[in-house]
């Protein structure tokens, strides 16, 4: 199912499966990757319960793993719609819970304003019981004019953090790469070939944008509570990912440790909700 919401300037279509944004249209213009080329057939997935290639270890038990969590291929339930707002619902299932032991209610919140796009997910842990822990990770394309070498990414604060570059499976490449204490990063400088990922991580900004050369932002993305930024597109295609996570994936820490203990996991009491937002403005 397809839902669109947005006003005479701006519109979001966000479709049930995955509750995932499909295409971002500013004055007209698509701002979504629209997988031209084939090799990404994704706009802006939802990582829940973390991003990336996580070992789940709860209690001892080890589960399978699943990339990038377990709703971007699940269908989500209608909630409620406006003309500038609509919220979506996934719950846990058997077949979540084979990969995540968790029982929990997901809900997902689009809200337009001019031309900003309001992001809210709440984690509602069901149980009585037992506590739930979670971590999880935005991945929205932005479409590019021309190269990708033509971009900057201008961070709020100046930084200085620590980047690696992992391949498509979530290894790491032996390409270390010093990141210079500055608030601009520079895609000339660090280049993502091959379906790379370029990970930052430690970023004390909240927000940064993503600018042209000639001095035009495509956009800004606001990501406060959030500490790992993650770049990455497909096969040199004309688009690039801004990704913000509060986890990382294994390869960068330590693998065989509980689920709960890992960097960026956050803990949901029972009967409680943690609610996480974002925004990011065109």
């Amino acid at each position: 199912m397809l839902y669109v919401i947005g006003n005479k300037r701006f519109s979001v279509s966000v479709e049930s499966t995955g509750a995932q944004p499909v295409s971002v249209k500013k004055d007209g213009k698509e701002m979504l990757w629209q997988n031209e080329n084939g090799a990404w057939d994704k706009s802006a997935p939802i990582l829940f319960p973390f991003g990336g290639n996580v070992k789940v270890i709860v209690d001892g038990k080890e589960y399978p793993k699943s990339f990038h969590g377990v709703v971007r291929n699940k269908e989500f339930s209608f909630v409620s719609q406006t003309q500038s707002a609509l919220t979506l619902f996934l719950k846990s299932s058997e077949e979540t819970k084979k990969v995540y032991p968790f029982d929990f209610e997901f809900t997902v919140t689009y809200a337009v304003r001019n031309t900003a796009l309001y992001i809210t997910y709440e984690v509602l842990n069901p149980s009585v019981d037992n506590p739930l822990y979670f971590a999880c990770g935005g991945h929205e394309s932005f479409n590019i004019d021309g190269k990708l070498d033509d971009y900057f990414v201008q961070f709020e604060k100046t930084e200085k953090f620590s980047c690696v570059y992992i391949d498509r499976d979530g290894n790491p490449i032996d390409r270390p790469k010093t990141c210079p204490v500055s608030d601009v990063l520079y895609f000339k400088d660090f280049p993502i070939l091959n379906s790379e990922t370029l990970v930052c991580k430690n970023v004390k900004s909240s927000f940064v944008k993503l600018v042209k050369k000639d001095g035009e932002t495509v956009a800004e993305t606001h990501f406060k509570g959030f500490k790992n930024l993650l770049f990455w597109r497909a096969e040199q295609s004309p688009y690039i990912c801004i990704e913000p996570w509060k986890n990382l994936p294994d390869i960068l820490g330590k693998e065989d440790i509980e689920f709960k203990d890992k960097a960026g996991v956050e803990k949901v009491l029972p009967q409680s909700v943690k609610t996480v937002k974002r925004k990011i403005v065109y």
